[in-house]
């Protein structure tokens, strides 16, 4: 057979290893950091334009801004856009993950096969496919950014080599600039891509045996450009790191922070080394902080580090003659030093996603050692050598292989990390929520307990704890109890504010479900000295601390907080604020069904608030108000929901009715407006064919917001109203005893504020009708306004002295006030 057929046979064969390795990864779903990088990353969704993406960083925030992590992707993420439009959940982005870890993996074959022998050409090639510290690149869809990025380095060293081998002058400039595009395409995949610059200034030194040359001198220039470039992009904010997920880069004291980091940097080593105990997590407990040399592990890191870099640097002196060695040595120390905290602080104590790149340079350095000790080697050495390197790289395929099945389960994989890093509380944090998701109670306060024990100010254990409360609560479990569940919840915001996390993360879903937990606890449970008003203050405050973040924080649950906080104050007729807080709903939600339940609500405030200023309004003789004098909904306006056009066709009322004064155009002429507004919203809400049951159970509010529709059509237009509110028996009766009868069924609901609205409405059409004049002092009995029970009493009493002592809808004994 010729080379070159046996040279394409080796790399067919190492791309189709490195991306069969990874095949069982397909069937997997989205965990851990892939949540937030794609699931709840809008310039990944398609919720922003794709031009937003050059002004937000990798997880979607604005890349100026105080909350974002300063990691700018921009190719990375444009990628994720187009396969997450697929909308095949983690398939296509594991498939592209394969076939991005094969042909990196051709690559390095590529890159060593004509200076090496074949066996260790294929030999570190193999190393690199099947190694299992790459698991946390290749099987997680938010590691395609160091595979993408390191697959372009190593493209863009594979473009050098080519330009040095072109004789015409003008080609091999061509391709080197081709070289040092794709090396700019690098570093706007990840970060770490900028040692491309590096390790093609060294190898242009080796090849010309100088420093100087047009090649490193265009590298060193486009290598400074960038760099300036990316720093500018990030802006004068510094990014936000938080201390707990890189403890040693934060620590105060000089020698602790360089063990510690010393240590960082051996236990990388480790992994590529000795990959067996693996971890999608090695923040806050997992790698506690050296203090001084006494620990072995200060000692022990610092010899291992060195010995390590003594063992590899020989390796590249050993074949000086083979000047590329450096080069990979380079490719292995340059990214190393820039997750090392050396040069620059990381937002992570230890990952192994980041050692993609750095693993490159080693497989092929440690394929050198093993091809010098080969040569040096007895026949029978040799022999007992190939058998050695086989066993390794099945080993260490099989291990790869089972890894994949645990990042295709977000609780395998927790419990797996988690047995590799007992210490970490975050991973015991995330086990308790996906096993709460999975109403495993038990097992959820188990593990979050066990964080809580591991650090007890981390606070969303806490907030998972009260969680794990309030989910007994709904399943009325015997063993709920209201207060664990409150101090849980209230331990972890305080905890969150202390730390400078409000705003951030779920703080916002845990405020809000400890606000919504305020409304319903009975106020015994607060404590044997609360009462009901401290009850609905703490409320209160937790509802305003959560809608009162900075506009740059607020997500989809702040829109919901909202809309909650706004059916809160309804409650203590703070109608006003209520209001605001739908209006705030409409402006910062991209929620249609939270939208168009905030369409309902407002409606139905704005409904409420101007009947009643209608009703204050001294009882002159008014004039019906005419289509033509209403500025909004005009006359031409069409019916837009489906109630009115099942009643287009019913007769018009009687003149006699049409001519009943409603409001006076002279002094309430904003209300009008206001009532019209009122309509467009409901019509709006009540056209929503899906209103989120959690939000409306019993479809209530529906039917309150018709309700609220049929007064403010009642308020401004006869026609319609009649038409609105004229349902089955009661077609052929008055406008105002169909009110009236819908308000009766409004208090039967449960609704006494909204039947008190209608009972009056309906009197201001016909002011002596016997049924609201009955059932209104009831209802205002209800609402606690004893006086204006008494009042509406005696008014109905004097027109109607027959009235019923007991009325039949309200059940009020009217004798008793």
């Amino acid at each position: 057979l010729s080379r070159s057929f046996v040279l394409l046979l080796c790399s067919v064969s190492c791309f189709a290893l490195a991306a069969a390795l990874f095949g069982n990864s397909i069937h997997g779903e989205l965990v851990f950091d892939d949540v937030y990088a794609i699931t709840a990353n809008p310039d990944v969704q398609g919720d922003s334009h794709w031009l937003d993406v050059l002004s937000n960083d990798f997880w979607g925030h604005p890349i100026r801004g105080p909350y974002s992590h300063k990691s700018y992707r921009p190719l990375t993420t444009w990628l994720f856009r187009w396969l997450a439009s697929i909308r095949a959940g983690k398939g296509p982005f594991a498939i592209m993950n394969c076939v991005l870890h094969g042909l990196s993996t051709c690559l390095i074959f590529a890159l060593r096969a004509p200076r090496v022998p074949l066996p260790e050409a294929t030999f570190a090639a193999a190393l690199f496919a099947v190694h299992p510290v790459h698991c946390d690149a290749v099987s997680s869809a938010v590691g395609m950014a160091d595979v993408f990025s390191s697959c372009l380095v190593l493209l863009a060293l594979a473009a050098g080599e080519c330009s040095f081998r072109t004789r015409s002058w003008l080609g091999a400039g061509a391709v080197w600039g081709l070289s040092l595009a794709i090396g700019v395409a690098a570093v706007f995949s990840k970060e770490s891509g900028v040692a491309v610059f590096l390790v093609l200034l060294v190898y242009a030194a080796a090849e010309r045996r100088s420093w100087v040359s047009p090649q490193s001198a265009s590298c060193g220039v486009v290598a400074v450009l960038v760099c300036v470039g990316r720093l500018a992009i990030n802006g004068s904010t510094p990014p936000l790191f938080v201390p707990e997920n890189n403890p040693a880069a934060f620590a105060n004291d000089l020698p602790t922070r360089i063990l510690s980091l010393t240590y960082k940097a051996w236990r990388h080593l480790r992994l590529l080394c000795w990959p067996v105990h693996l971890s999608c997590d090695y923040s806050h407990g997992s790698l506690p902080l050296v203090h001084s040399l006494r620990d072995i592990r200060g000692v022990g890191s610092i010899a291992a580090v060195c010995g390590t870099l003594v063992a590899l640097a020989w390796t590249a002196w050993g074949q000086r003659r083979r000047p590329d060695n450096l080069v990979w040595l380079v490719l292995f120390c340059a990214p190393f030093v820039l997750i090392s905290d050396i040069v620059l602080t990381s937002g992570f104590a230890l990952a192994e996603r980041v050692l993609y790149l750095p693993s490159a340079g080693f497989c092929v350095l440690l394929a050198g050692l093993v091809g010098q000790a080969h040569q040096c080697a007895s026949a029978t050495g040799k022999w007992c050598l190939r058998l050695t390197v086989a066993v390794c790289v099945g080993l260490l395929a099989h291990r790869t292989w089972t890894r994949n099945y645990e990042w295709n389960d977000g609780a395998a994989l927790y419990l797996s990390s988690l047995q590799a890093v007992p210490r970490n509380e975050k991973l015991a944090d995330l086990l308790a929520v996906r096993l709460l998701n999975t109403n495993d109670r038990t097992g959820a306060e188990k593990y979050a307990r066990r964080a809580v024990q591991l650090n007890p100010s981390y606070w969303h254990a806490h907030a998972v704890l009260g969680q794990v409360a309030n989910e007994r609560r709904h399943a009325a479990d015997l063993s709920f109890n209201w207060l664990d569940g409150l101090t849980h919840m209230e331990t972890a915001l305080m905890l969150a504010e202390q730390q400078g996390l409000l705003g951030l993360g779920d703080e916002p879903k845990i405020r809000l479900n400890l606000a919504s937990l305020l409304q319903e606890a009975p106020s015994s449970a607060m404590g044997p000295t609360a009462t009901a008003e401290e009850q609905a203050g703490r409320a209160e405050y937790h509802f305003e601390k959560l809608v009162s973040v900075d506009e740059e924080l607020k997500v989809g649950i702040h829109a919901l907080g909202h809309l909650i906080y706004g059916s809160f104050l309804e409650r203590f007729h703070r109608f006003r604020e209520a209001e605001l807080q739908y209006r705030a709903v409409l402006f910062n939600s991209d929620n249609f069904d939270v939208e168009r339940h905030a369409q309902l609500r407002l409606g139905s405030v704005l409904v409420h608030m101007n009947l009643q200023l209608i009703f204050a309004q001294p009882q002159a003789p008014m004039q019906c108000v005419a289509l033509g004098h209403v500025p909004l909904a005009s006359r031409n306006e069409k019916p837009t929901s489906e109630l009115d056009a099942v009643f287009d066709d019913l007769p018009p009322e009687d003149s006699g009715s049409q001519s009943r004064c409603v409001v006076s155009s002279a002094t309430v002429d904003r209300h009008v407006e206001a009532l019209h507004e009122a309509v467009h919203h409901l019509r709006q809400g009540l056209a929503a064919q899906v209103v989120r049951p959690e939000l409306d159970p019993n479809h209530r509010k529906a039917s309150e917001a018709q309700y609220r529709l049929c007064l403010a059509l009642a308020a401004t237009r006869h026609e319609e109203a009649r038409r609105a509110c004229s349902l089955g028996p009661r077609i052929k009766l008055s406008l105002a005893t169909c009110i009236s009868h819908l308000a009766s069924e409004q208090y039967a609901a449960g609704q006494p504020l909204a039947a008190v609205d209608g009972w009056r409405l309906a009197l201001v059409l016909e002011p002596e009708l016997a049924m609201a004049m009955g059932n209104l002092p009831g209802g205002l009995h209800a609402l606690g306004r004893r006086d204006e029970a008494e009042a509406a009493l005696s008014r109905a009493r004097h027109v109607h002295p027959d009235l019923p002592a007991t009325f039949a809808v309200t059940k009020l004994d009217l004798s008793k006030l």
